[in-house]
């Protein structure tokens, strides 16, 4: 017997982690125009009559896309899109991000909406949303997601971000995750990494694809997205 691990898999592994920020169920009577949002979505239709006027419009295709019972949208993160749901539209939502190298979403760059009909897959999303137990219920929507997902995933190139040496920059990463806020800045990062800020910025930069910068802003979008979905907070609070 022969057995080989692969440490590649396993070194991606522990990169990867998928965070809900949002699950809802009913139905959202709106006209929205130009927009996007910093997480993936995914609509997940269990009712609409045929002709209903609703629909989600790509604007990186131009495609218009009518909504239909059983089936399910989704819209990558940062990826713009015009929307119409009138209130026979009746659906499942849920709002996450995939991220690799802690913030660095695998969809940010995917560049369009797909659309999936299974009908099976979307009555097991109202069904998981009905479900008693809380602990249950966001596990199968881990799951459901993953499935969603997977196809998707064998779309986008094993380079880049992926392959990236993230391991000098953890320490600032991780600050990022656990305590983003707009006082922290390219000079603490890098202090964190025992680099001088020109230089960490221009590795950073170099290993990872994007500026310290543009990583801190996009970090600090996503955060205030998701204190903003909270009921209780108001605007200024999250401006605080």
């Amino acid at each position: 017997m022969s057995v080989k691990t692969d440490q590649n898999i396993l070194k991606i592994h522990k990169l990867m982690s998928l965070s809900l920020a949002h699950a809802a169920i009913g139905t959202f009577p709106c006209t929205i125009g130009k927009h996007f949002l910093p997480y993936n979505r995914s609509l997940w239709f269990f009712d609409c009559p045929p002709n209903s006027g609703s629909y989600i419009k790509d604007l990186s295709t131009g495609k218009r896309h009518a909504i239909e019972k059983g089936t399910i949208f989704f819209t990558p993160c940062y990826h713009e899109i015009e929307m119409t749901l009138t209130p026979s539209a009746k659906f499942v939502s849920f709002q996450f991000n995939y991220d690799i190298i802690g913030g660095f979403d695998l969809f940010q760059n995917y560049g369009q909406c797909e659309v999936v009909r299974n009908p099976e897959s979307v009555l097991q999303a109202k069904h998981t949303m009905e479900m008693k137990n809380p602990v249950a219920s966001a596990s199968r929507i881990t799951q459901l997601l993953l499935e969603l997902l997977q196809p998707f995933l064998e779309k986008i190139p094993v380079n880049g971000i992926i392959l990236q040496k993230s391991a000098p920059y953890a320490p600032a990463l991780k600050r990022v995750r656990q305590e983003c806020d707009a006082r922290l800045n390219v000079a603490k990062l890098a202090k964190l990494c025992d680099m001088r800020q020109d230089v960490f910025s221009r590795r950073f930069k170099r290993d990872i694809g994007v500026s310290p910068k543009t990583y801190l802003n996009e970090a600090l979008v996503r955060r205030a997205s998701q204190l903003l979905l909270l009921p209780d907070i108001r605007g200024y609070e999250v401006a605080e």
